[in-house]
């Protein structure tokens, strides 16, 4: 991986990282607490419980990739980062852009 590229990979990791940042608050809003004295009928805050709880996955899942993201980051200065670990070629940057964190190449990851 040439210099260009890594400075390139670098900032589409920090982009995503501030995407994933914006979402995270987005979840934090929608899962909060719902009220039992909230004047809504029966089923629309079954409705309510039912959309906190795939609100409350969606935040699990981006905090996760939020960590992935930075774990990234931290590894891109190592002249390590961007080889698979298994059989030392380069993984393609759209796929390390993809999949925060990944140390293998398609290849190493399908067999």
């Amino acid at each position: 991986m040439t210099d260009t590229q890594r400075a390139e990979l670098i900032e589409q990791l920090e982009r995503e990282r501030g995407t994933t940042l914006d979402k995270i608050a987005e979840f934090q809003v929608l899962v909060q607490p719902i009220s039992p004295d909230n004047a809504i009928g029966r089923v629309s805050r079954m409705d309510a419980i039912s959309n906190k709880a795939i609100n409350e996955r969606a935040l699990h899942q981006a905090r996760e990739r939020l960590t992935r993201l930075e774990n990234t980051l931290k590894r891109a200065t190592s002249p390590e980062f961007g080889l698979c670990m298994r059989c030392r070629s380069t993984i393609p940057i759209p796929r390390l852009v993809a999949i925060p964190g990944t140390v293998v190449c398609v290849e190493c990851a399908s067999t």
